[in-house]
């Protein structure tokens, strides 16, 4: 019988981890496992690039409006009668000010998880595949007997987190780190992490470099016509 798995992503815009997960899709067995795609967002450079076969599951209107611009939430949700959703904006646009980084985090993502649907299906596992609210969503919307947390940066960069993060680390049955860095400065602001840490590096996938070399406008050498004996620099960066 195939294992039922669920990914978690706010979307799939241009970046280490979005580019690591659609490759990874791209590799995993169909034969022997059913994938659901969980995106806040449906957008981003790499979203055309999801395998066929996996499950696409989006966020939903309500919550593409509550994390969208303050008037036009609140314009939506009026013109509804969501009173209780027009109210949680509000107080969403509040605290994302406060200066106090716990209280904003954890309450940021109480109103902003409040418009998430928690999902009916029972999985085998359920991976947050980004650290912060990919995790959050994982743990406290998916029902599943294993939870996978992410980690594709040192914690060093993110220890404000850090309160927030740890009771929802307590909950993962393992956490991913993609370098053995990332791993041990997680067991190290984390001790209890110890032994549940698994490396796995970002997977690069020869065969979709090669396809998107030969991709729309890959041929297209316009751009890059100098005049004789110029010199070229390129700098490529994000």
């Amino acid at each position: 019988m195939k294992k039922n798995l669920i990914f978690i992503i706010p979307s799939l815009n241009s970046g280490g981890a979005e580019k690591s997960l659609v490759t990874l899709l791209s590799l995993i067995d169909r034969d022997r496992y059913n994938v659901d795609l969980l995106l806040f967002r449906n957008e981003g450079l790499f979203a055309g690039q999801i395998p066929g076969y996996v499950n696409v599951i989006e966020a939903g209107e309500d919550y593409l409006r509550f994390d969208g611009s303050f008037a036009d939430a609140e314009r939506y949700y009026l013109s509804r009668g969501k009173l209780s959703k027009t109210a949680r904006r509000l107080l969403y646009s509040a605290v994302l000010y406060s200066r106090d980084t716990d209280r904003k985090n954890r309450l940021s993502w109480k109103y902003l998880s409040s418009i998430m649907p928690k999902l009916p299906r029972v999985y085998d596992v359920s991976i947050g595949f980004l650290e912060g609210h990919a995790t959050y969503y994982s743990v406290d919307k998916i029902t599943a007997a294993k939870h996978i947390g992410w980690l594709h940066i040192d914690y060093d960069m993110i220890t404000s987190q850090k309160n927030m993060d740890e009771p929802y680390y307590r909950q993962l049955d393992y956490l991913v780190g993609v370098s053995q860095k990332c791993c041990e400065k997680a067991e190290r602001e984390f001790p209890f992490l110890k032994g549940k840490t698994v490396l796995i590096e970002n997977i690069i996938s020869r065969s979709m470099i090669e396809s998107m070399a030969a991709g729309e406008n890959a041929s297209d050498t316009s751009v890059y016509n100098t005049a004789d004996g110029e010199t070229v620099l390129l700098t490529i960066g994000r």
